[in-house]
């Protein structure tokens, strides 16, 4: 019989700043919940593979949990370019656009970055 594996997904931990704001990459996470932290690494089973974005919130968030990890450029997060720092509402503000219903800013080139983003707003 072939052996199953699960495939666990965990976020980040919460990272500074204003609500809504697209973080650095170099952005700390907050790890300060130990209880939060805890919870988590209970539901873990103890042998595991461990790979995460690059990003530093990532990989902080995982020693946080006692995993080793292996960061992979495969996971890192879209580059937002210009809009990196800003709020939903800063950018929002700047553009003068409609926003998906997430409060992002709707891609403004490509018939397939409006597509998808369609897509991804309900309604």
């Amino acid at each position: 019989m072939p052996q199953q594996s699960q495939l666990w997904l965990i976020r980040h931990a919460p990272v500074g700043g204003p609500r809504g704001m697209i973080p650095y990459i170099d952005a700390p996470p907050d790890v300060s919940d130990a209880a939060a932290l805890l919870r988590v690494r209970e539901q873990l089973p103890d042998s595991h593979v461990a790979i995460s974005s690059p990003a530093r919130r990532a990989r902080e968030t995982a020693a946080a949990l006692g995993l080793v990890v292996s960061p992979d450029p495969a996971f890192s997060e879209q580059d937002f370019g210009d809009w990196t720092g800003q709020t939903h509402e800063d950018i929002r503000q700047t553009l003068k656009q409609p926003m998906m219903s997430s409060g992002a800013p709707l891609p403004t080139t490509g018939r397939r970055a409006a597509k998808a983003s369609r897509n991804r707003s309900p309604g």
